[in-house]
């Protein structure tokens, strides 16, 4: 049985947003302190002074390399915003406290839809409940969203539990995939 699709729920690191993390070489280096910031098990402030010792450089030397990679992707902004006029939209993040704070400063998607964030809301994606907390606060069922993840386990994952979802390469592969699900540009 086809559902109709009336929600579109967005990863945002990768997809929205790029903080070039895969050449980001304390991201590479600190990833169990990274597993652990995301999900709030240590704050952003004890992440940072964590890579500052090791690295040997102060804290703001290490926040401002980070901050300085960001971008956002204006086409996929775009497209989001158009999808806005008919889908319910939501956003689906493993992030740590002050980089959520800099995508929003790039752009604030707290006003365009629904978010469950990782250190916020204590659940990290792939693991159902993360979905299951998105779809809930969209007030749509599992057969009505399209789910956008630019990590393959994370969308292997979702599809398996019944969870249409993406896995995203790039703006036009992503318009073909929306398209083939039914959902409407």
């Amino acid at each position: 049985m086809t559902s109709e699709i009336k929600a579109i729920i967005f990863d945002l690191g990768g997809v929205i947003f790029d903080p070039h993390f895969s050449s980001n070489k304390f991201f590479t280096n600190y990833r169990k302190e990274w597993n652990k910031t995301k999900i709030g098990e240590i704050t952003s402030e004890e992440f940072y002074k964590i890579i500052a010792e090791r690295e040997n450089k102060t804290i703001e030397e290490i926040k401002s390399e980070s901050y300085s990679q960001m971008t956002i992707d204006e086409s996929i902004k775009t497209l989001i915003l158009k999808l806005k006029e008919k889908y319910k939209i939501g956003f689906l993040t493993n992030n740590i406290g002050d980089l959520y704070d800099k995508n929003l400063e790039l752009w604030n998607i707290e006003e365009v839809g629904e978010t469950v964030v990782s250190f916020k809301d204590k659940v990290i994606k792939p693991e159902n409940e993360a979905i299951e907390l998105i779809i809930k606060k969209l007030n749509v069922n599992n057969n009505e969203v399209v789910f956008i993840d630019d990590n393959k386990d994370t969308v292997e994952r979702y599809t398996k539990s019944g969870i249409k979802s993406i896995t995203f390469k790039d703006y036009d592969k992503l318009i073909v995939n929306l398209r083939n699900f039914g959902v409407e540009i």
